[in-house]
C-alpha cells in the first residue's frame, strides 16, 4: 500500500513553496490552517504574505492547547493581522471568541481585518463586546450550525452596534425574541443586510417572530440590498419610502402566513432604485400591490413570487428581463413579456396554457421547466427562436417534436438535463430526433437505474446507436470495473463511422483503470482521465493500455499512482501534442525534439538530479516553458541560457529563489513571475508584450528602462504591496490592458501616460477612495472594461460620477464590494443600457 504523506512530514522550505504557491488562490490556507498550532507551519506562515486566511478554532485552537502553544498561536495571529482582511472562525465561543477576536484587533497605523465570518457549531450565538476591537471592519458574516436548543436571544445582537463601520452584515442563525432597535441604529454605512432567522422544532406555544420596525431602519438609510427570511415587517408605506429610497434589491421570506398588515407593500413599485424584487409568500398584500402596480413598474428587472395563489399574473411590465414562479400551485398561464430574457418554472403544477404569443419573445436566452407536468414540449416553447439554454427537469416529458426553433441556437450542453432520463424509453425516443454532439452521461447513477429497470441492454443499444454522431462523452464511474467496459464497447463507433473525438473518464471513490477496450476509439484524439478520491491508489503500469490508442493528441491525467511509468505507454503516441501530468510520481520523457510547450511543477523538492533542464534551451522547437519550482536546477539553467535562449516566447517562473533574473532574451514576447518572495527587481525586456507579476511580497525596483517598452500592452501587478504606482509603471505608454490588484494602491497618478489606449482597467481590492481623476474628461476615451470592486473605501461623489459618465466606450463597470453607496444614476436610465454594472 502506498506511503500517505503528511504535511508535517514535510521540511520547512517544502512548506514555504507550499503555502507561497497558494498565496493567490481564494482560499490558501484551507488545508494548512488544520495545521496553524504546528511551530514549524507557523514559521512557514511568516514567510508568506497571506491576505486571507481560514481557521477552524474548534479543533486549532485546542490542540494549540494541549501542546502548551496556545500563546504562542494567538501572537502568531496579532502579528499576521497587518495584512490580513479577510477571516473565518469557527468556534466554540465560550471558551475561544472572545480571545481570538482580541488577538485580531489592528495595531495602530494599520488597516486590519476587514472581512470577519463567524461560524458557530452546536451552540448558540455569541456576540461578544470584542468585537468592538475590530476598528476597521466592514463585512461581518454569522452562520451558526446548531442542535435542538442553541438559541440565541436576539437583544444578544445590541453589540453589533459597537462596530459602526460595518458596510455588509449577514446573520444566519436560530433567534427567540425582537431585535433592540439599537442593533442597526449605529450602522449607518450599512449597504446590504442579510437575516436568515432559522426555526427550530416548534414548541406548545410558539412566541412571536422576530420583527422589524421604522425604528430598525431609521439610520440605516445607505441600504441597497435587503435578504430576510423569518421575520415579519411592520412598515407602513410612507416609513419605507423613506428608510429604502437607496434599496435596489429586495427580498423577503415571511415568518408568519397570512401577512400581517403593513403599508409597505405598496411603496416598492415608487421607491427609486429598486430593480431587482423576490416575494417569499406571494398572498394578499403583495398580490394586491402586484395588481395595481405590476403593469407599470417601469424600473423592474427582475422578479421572483415564491407561491402565488392565482391562476394569472397580470400584464408584465416592458422593462422586466428576468422572471420565475415557484410552488405556485394555482398559476395556469405561461406569462409573455417581449423584453424577457430569463424565464423559469418551477413546481408549477397547475399549468397548461402557453399562448402563441410566446413565439415573439425573440429576447428570451434561457428557459427553465422544473417538476411542471408537461408530457410533451409545449409547440411555442418549441418554436422559440433565440434559445441559448432549454432546461426540462422532472416533467414527464416523453418525446421532443421534430421542429424545434431553438436547435440551431443552443449551446454545447444542451441536453444535460435529458441524460438524467436516458434510461426512460420514451427519452430515448426523443434522443433519437436530436443531433446531439456531446453527451453528459453520469454512468454510476444512470446505468445503475437502467439496470433496476431492466433497461440495461436497450440503454446499451441506444448509446451504440448514438455514437455514430457523438463527438464528445463525460463517464462519470462508481463502479468502473462492472460499468467501464460494457459502456466503451456500446460507444465504440461502427465501422466506417467516425465515432468519439474526445472522451473524459471521471473515477468516483475508486482507483483509476484503464481498460483495453479504449482500442476501439480510432478516432480518440482527446483523453482526459480524473479521479475523485486520491485515497484509492492505481499502479502506474496500468496505464500501458493508453499505447492502444495512437491517434491521441491531447492527453491530461489526474490520478493517485504508485510505481513507475512503462516505456510502453507513452511510445507509440506519436501525435501526442498536449500533456499534462498531476501524478504522484513520474518521470522526465526521453524524447521532446517537437515539444513546443513546457509546464512542470514537480512532485520533489529539491529537484531531484536529472540532466533534461540543461537540454530544454537546445530544443528546436520550444517556444513556451512554465517552471512550478524555479529553484536549484532551473535557475542554474536560467543563468546558463536565459539571455541566449534565442527561440523562447514565453516564460513562466513560480518561486524564483533569487532577487533578480538573469537578462532576458530578445525574443521574449510574455513573462509572467509568481510567488517569488525575494524578488526585488521587475524585469525588462523590449521585445515585451505581456508581463506579470503576482505576490512578488519584495518586489520595490522599477527600472527606468522600463518606459521603453513600447510593445508592451498587457501589465498586470496582484498581491504586490505597492502603495502608489510606480513612475515607470506610469510611462509605459502603450497599454491596453492594466490589472492593478490588491496591491494596497491609493491613488493612481494624474499622469498615465496609457490611459489614451486602455481598454481595460482592474483595481479591485486596492485602497482608492474615490474614482480616479486621471479617466476624466475624454481621456479614456477607449476604456471599455472598468472594475472597482473591494475597494471598501471608495465613494462616489458628483465627481466621479460624472468621471464615470465621460467613459463613452465603457460597456462593464465593477462596483462589487464597496462599502459605500453607489449613486443611483449608476443603475437606472442611460448608464445601465450603456454598460454592465456589476454591484
Amino acid at each position: 500500500m502506498a506511503h500517505q504523506l503528511n504535511l508535517l512530514d514535510l521540511p520547512l522550505p517544502v512548506l514555504e513553496h507550499v503555502l507561497g504557491f497558494l498565496a493567490a488562490e481564494e482560499e490558501p490556507l484551507a488545508f494548512a490552517s488544520a495545521l496553524l498550532a504546528c511551530t514549524r507551519l507557523r514559521q512557514a506562515g511568516e514567510e508568506v504574505p497571506l491576505t486571507k486566511l481560514l481557521l477552524d478554532v474548534t479543533m486549532k485552537h485546542l490542540v494549540a492547547k494541549e501542546a502548551g502553544l496556545a500563546d504562542q498561536l494567538l501572537a502568531f495571529l496579532a502579528r499576521k493581522v497587518k495584512v490580513w482582511r479577510q477571516v473565518l472562525l469557527a468556534s466554540e465561543p465560550e471558551e475561544d471568541l472572545c480571545t481570538l477576536l482580541l488577538s485580531l484587533a489592528p495595531p495602530a497605523g494599520c488597516t486590519g481585518v476587514q472581512e470577519l465570518e463567524l461560524e458557530f457549531i452546536g451552540s448558540a450565538v455569541l456576540m461578544p463586546k470584542e468585537l468592538s476591537a475590530l476598528t476597521t471592519l466592514k463585512s461581518l458574516r454569522i452562520d451558526q450550525d446548531a442542535e435542538d436548543g442553541d438559541v440565541m436571544p436576539a437583544v444578544g445582537f445590541s453589540h453589533l452596534s459597537l462596530v459602526p463601520g460595518l458596510q455588509d452584515l449577514r446573520i444566519s442563525a436560530v433567534v427567540s425574541g425582537q431585535f433592540p432597535p439599537a442593533t442597526f441604529n449605529s450602522l449607518q454605512r450599512l449597504t446590504n443586510l442579510v437575516l436568515d432567522v432559522q426555526q427550530l422544532t416548534p414548541l406548545a406555544e410558539p412566541e412571536p417572530a422576530p420583527r422589524l420596525s421604522a425604528e430598525h431602519f431609521n439610520a440605516c438609510t445607505a441600504l441597497r440590498r435587503l435578504w430576510l427570511r423569518g421575520i415579519d415587517v411592520l412598515l407602513s408605506e410612507r416609513q419605507a419610502l423613506t428608510a429604502w429610497r437607496q434599496l435596489e434589491y429586495f427580498s423577503l421570506f415571511p415568518a408568519n402566513n397570512p401577512w400581517e398588515p403593513a403599508g409597505f407593500w405598496q411603496a416598492l413599485p415608487h421607491l427609486p432604485a429598486l430593480v431587482n424584487v423576490q416575494i417569499g409568500d406571494a398572498t394578499e398584500e403583495p398580490v394586491q400591490m402586484l395588481h395595481d402596480h405590476l403593469p407599470g413598474w417601469s424600473r423592474l428587472e427582475s422578479l421572483a413570487l415564491h407561491y402565488y395563489p392565482e391562476p394569472t399574473l397580470p400584464q408584465l411590465p416592458t422593462c422586466l428581463t428576468e422572471l420565475r414562479l415557484l410552488y405556485s400551485d394555482t398559476i395556469q398561464v405561461a406569462p409573455v413579456a417581449p423584453t424577457l430574457r430569463s424565464l423559469q418554472f418551477c413546481y408549477c403544477l397547475a399549468l397548461n396554457v402557453w399562448p402563441h404569443s410566446m413565439t415573439a419573445m425573440s429576447q428570451l436566452t434561457a428557459l427553465e421547466i422544473f417538476k411542471c407536468h408537461l408530457g410533451v414540449l409545449p409547440a411555442p416553447v418549441a418554436s422559440l427562436p433565440a434559445l441559448l439554454k432549454l432546461a426540462v427537469y422532472s416533467s414527464r416529458l416523453a418525446v421532443l417534436p421534430q421542429q424545434m426553433g431553438c436547435l440551431g441556437s443552443l449551446q454545447e450542453e444542451p441536453l444535460a438535463f435529458a441524460s438524467a432520463l436516458l434510461a426512460c424509453t420514451r427519452l430515448r425516443q426523443a434522443g433519437e430526433a436530436v443531433p446531439l454532439t456531446k453527451l453528459l452521461i453520469r454512468a454510476a447513477i444512470k446505468l445503475t437505474e437502467a439496470k433496476q429497470a431492466g433497461l440495461a441492454g436497450q440503454l446499451l443499444a441506444f448509446l451504440a446507436r448514438k455514437a455514430k454522431v457523438w463527438r464528445r462523452v463525460l463517464l462519470d464511474l462508481l463502479e468502473p470495473e462492472e460499468d467501464l467496459c460494457p459502456l466503451l464497447r456500446s460507444l465504440a463507433p461502427p465501422a466506417g463511422g467516425t465515432g468519439l473525438q474526445e472522451l473524459a473518464l471521471f473515477f468516483v471513490h475508486s482507483a483509476v483503470w484503464i481498460p483495453k477496450e479504449l482500442s476501439a476509439f480510432t478516432a480518440l484524439k482527446a483523453l482526459r482521465i480524473d479521479q475523485d478520491a486520491m485515497d484509492d491508489v492505481a499502479p502506474a503500469v496500468g496505464f500501458s493500455h493508453l499505447s492502444l490508442v495512437p491517434r491521441l493528441e491531447n492527453l491530461a491525467i489526474e490520478a493517485a499512482v504508485s510505481g513507475q511509468f512503462p516505456p510502453a505507454a507513452l511510445n507509440s503516441l506519436q501525435r501526442l501534442t498536449n500533456l499534462v501530468l498531476n501524478l504522484q510520481q513520474q518521470q522526465a520523457l526521453t524524447a521532446w525534439q517537437q515539444l513546443e510547450r513546457f509546464a512542470l511543477f514537480p512532485a520533489n523538492n529539491p529537484w531531484e538530479p536529472a540532466g533534461f533542464w540543461q537540454a530544454l534551451p537546445h530544443l528546436t522547437a520550444l517556444i513556451d516553458v512554465t517552471i512550478g519550482d524555479a529553484t536549484e536546477q532551473p535557475v542554474q539553467m536560467l543563468h546558463d541560457h536565459l539571455p541566449g535562449w534565442s527561440r523562447l516566447e514565453s516564460l513562466a517562473l513560480n518561486h524564483y529563489s533569487e532577487p533578480t533574473l538573469p537578462q532576458l532574451p530578445t525574443s521574449l514576447t510574455e513573462h509572467r513571475l509568481w510567488s517569488a518572495d525575494v524578488m526585488q527587481v521587475a524585469a525588462v525586456a523590449p521585445t515585451l508584450r505581456s508581463l506579470q507579476f503576482g505576490a512578488c511580497v519584495a518586489l520595490n525596483v522599477w527600472p527606468h528602462s522600463m518606459t521603453a517598452m513600447s510593445q508592451l500592452t498587457l501589465l498586470e501587478i496582484s498581491d504586490c504591496p505597492l502603495g502608489v504606482l510606480p513612475p515607470p509603471v506610469a510611462a509605459l505608454p502603450a497599454l491596453v490592458k492594466l490589472e492593478i490588484a490588491s496591491t494596497r494602491l491609493a491613488v493612481l497618478p494624474q499622469q498615465l501616460a496609457c490611459v489614451g489606449s486602455l481598454c481595460r482597467l482592474v483595481l479591485d481590492g486596492n485602497e482608492l477612495e474615490s474614482v480616479p481623476a486621471v479617466l476624466a474628461g475624454g481621456a479614456a476615451s477607449r476604456l471599455e472594461h472598468l472594475d472597482l470592486s473591494g475597494n471598501y473605501s471608495l465613494s462616489i461623489t458628483a465627481e466621479g460620477l460624472q468621471i464615470l459618465r465621460s467613459l463613452t466606450a465603457l460597456t462593464y463597470l465593477g462596483l462589487r464590494g464597496m462599502g459605500s453607496v453607489v449613486p443611483l444614476d449608476l443603475v437606472d436610465g442611460r448608464m445601465r443600457l450603456r454598460c454592465q454594472v456589476k454591484i
